[in-house]
């Protein structure tokens, strides 16, 4: 039977659309209908509260009161990597961007290099504390060769070499990150 015999003309159409549209109201005021708007209400709110709910708001707003008074919260204080991180990447961006100044004993384009190199580490840690990629592990890494079913973005060997050497750049540098 092809799709043109099973046509229909469209006032049936919108006679069925109508005739169910009526048996879901009808449903919807009978007992059914009640227990069902009931239970889903009760149990969406129950997922608010264990979610976390009005104590998820009480603690960002104390989050955001230590924050204001002593410039880190409780929460920064979960991952201090993550955190210096993100502020890192945002810093570097600035440096670049802004490049008031360098260090006397380098020029300008070397300075620039460099702070790209400590961004690109700071954006290599942070991919890591926000759960992006996975550190890279030698014994782990082979671990997931052979088995082709688990999905683990690990950064590289040459990453890692990258984050190891910004990071150590940062450390070297450190009394020079001012503008």
């Amino acid at each position: 039977m092809s799709n043109l015999e099973k046509a229909r003309p469209i006032e049936e159409l919108f006679k069925e659309l109508e005739a169910k549209r009526l048996r879901e109201e009808e449903n919807k005021k009978s007992v059914f209908g009640i227990f069902w708007k009931m239970y889903y209400s009760l149990r969406n709110t129950y997922n608010w509260l264990s979610v976390g709910g009005p104590m998820d708001i009480i603690r960002n707003i104390k989050y955001w009161i230590q924050t204001k008074i002593r410039g880190w919260s409780d929460r920064d204080a979960w991952s201090v990597y993550g955190v210096m991180s993100k502020i890192g990447i945002i810093a570097m961006d600035r440096m670049m961007k802004n490049m008031y100044s360098h260090p006397g004993n380098i020029t300008s384009k070397e300075w620039k290099k460099i702070l790209k190199k400590i961004r690109k580490a700071f954006q290599y840690s942070y991919d890591i504390s926000c759960g992006i990629k996975e550190s890279y592990c030698e014994s782990i890494k082979n671990t997931f060769k052979r088995n082709k079913d688990l999905d683990m973005h690990m950064i590289t060997k040459r990453e890692q070499k990258e984050m190891e050497e910004g990071l150590d750049l940062f450390r070297k540098w450190f009394f020079y990150l001012d503008d």
